[in-house]
């Protein structure tokens, strides 16, 4: 969060204090709340109000299906979706992203609705769930998944604003 938007927040933190508590890890990690701490210091304050996020009583983590660190990596996509109404404006950082949701949640290509191979009666989540969760048409998520195949250059070419995404995803189809 960068000017007026940024001066906006700190003016409220500075007459009503933080609101929401910063989520952080049991190993003091920062999971939600850098910008309420970053303006929290520049105000001098001495202390904030947290609460403190176990990733290993996680269903997740408790199963061995992610990591602590995974789950924590989550918390802090969802936690910006949700505070910002969006994942991310950066094509770039978006299609990673996408990516890691897809990693995340196991969506494999074409698995639309099956059930969970575990057996459980859970569907499996699907394009549509990442889709949903960067509020973006599951389209656009295809196209954002296929950013990941750009070689390095081409990527920060997207990043700057000098290669569109719709280009940029034909390249991707390409060999290096």
């Amino acid at each position: 969060v960068e000017g007026d938007k940024y001066e906006e927040i700190k003016r409220s933190i500075a007459t009503y204090g933080i609101r929401d508590p910063l989520k952080i890890s049991t190993d003091y990690v920062v999971i939600s709340g850098h910008q309420r701490l970053r303006i929290a210091k520049e105000l001098g304050m001495t202390s904030v109000p947290v609460e403190i996020v176990d990733p290993n009583e996680s269903e997740d983590v408790k199963s061995g299906r992610v990591t602590p660190e995974q789950y924590i990596e989550y918390l802090l996509i969802a936690e910006n979706v949700e505070r910002r109404g969006q994942a991310e404006t950066d094509p770039m950082k978006k299609a990673r992203i996408v990516q890691f949701l897809k990693e995340f949640w196991g969506v494999r290509d074409g698995s639309a609705g099956r059930r969970s191979l575990a057996g459980q009666n859970a569907l499996q989540k699907t394009i549509a769930d990442i889709s949903e969760m960067v509020s973006e048409s599951e389209r656009t998520t295809k196209r954002f998944l296929k950013l990941n195949d750009l070689i390095p250059e081409l990527q920060q070419l997207v990043s700057d604003g000098k290669l569109g995404t719709t280009a940029a995803e034909q390249l991707a189809y390409l060999t290096e």
